[in-house]
């Protein structure tokens, strides 16, 4: 059986990043913002005024927390056209080359591919989406993170996935919503697909159990 790991939301934590360069090229003042939500900030009138002023704009251009998986329902662009342009032509290297990956997640990736065939797998595939300098990003990231699969597939349509395995580890609703009866799906749980019914739910990549993992390609049972 084939399985394809999909890298955002499994992998890579895209919507962390995105909100740091999101605040980065559109608050103006990210130490200033970062300050506000992690530590305590007693400022003078002069820049109270400022941090007044940024924090209405936090609020008119920031919606969270993020319980849905589209980017425009939670941050403010004019169309679509607009973010596709500061995805894929204005910030790609920082969205998607420097992003921080999840504690262990390319490791635990690069162990299932390791144990393929004791698991009973034909292959292991990293499943990304994205195009045009995206791609070349994405790239970089594998690289930063110690990437060993050599299986690597780009599409602009999440549900291209299952045209390439029977299994899938995703924490898109898209991807979960189309997967085929004859399919599995383990789903990495999120604010916004955490109603969604999945043959299998984990907290994150690390915490898959292998023997259970095992069991659910061999029976369709995570247990």
């Amino acid at each position: 059986l084939p399985i394809s790991i999909c890298i955002n939301g499994v992998i890579r934590d895209f919507f962390e990043q995105f909100d740091n360069v999101y605040r980065k090229k559109f608050i103006k003042n990210p130490g200033l913002v970062n300050m506000s939500e992690g530590f305590e900030f007693v400022p003078d009138e002069e820049d109270g005024d400022e941090f007044k002023r940024l924090e209405s704009k936090i609020n008119s251009l920031i919606h969270l927390p993020i319980t849905t998986y589209s980017l425009r329902n939670h941050y403010e662009f004019e169309s679509n056209e607009k973010l596709d342009n500061f995805l894929y032509n204005e910030s790609p290297i920082e969205l998607f080359g420097t992003a921080p990956q999840f504690p262990f997640a390319m490791e635990t990736a690069n162990k299932i591919n390791n144990s393929k065939k004791e698991l009973g797998l034909s292959s292991v595939i990293l499943f990304c989406p994205g195009k045009n300098q995206a791609i070349t990003a994405t790239f970089h990231f594998l690289t930063r993170s110690g990437c060993k699969l050599n299986n690597i597939i780009f599409s602009e349509n999440q549900e291209d996935i299952w045209n390439h395995c029977d299994i899938a580890i995703t924490d898109d609703p898209n991807i979960i919503n189309s997967k085929p009866k004859d399919k599995i799906v383990v789903k990495v749980e999120k604010e916004y697909n955490s109603n969604l019914e999945s043959d299998a739910t984990i907290s994150n990549l690390k915490s898959l159990e292998f023997k259970m993992f095992e069991n659910l390609i061999k029976n369709n049972k995570y247990e």
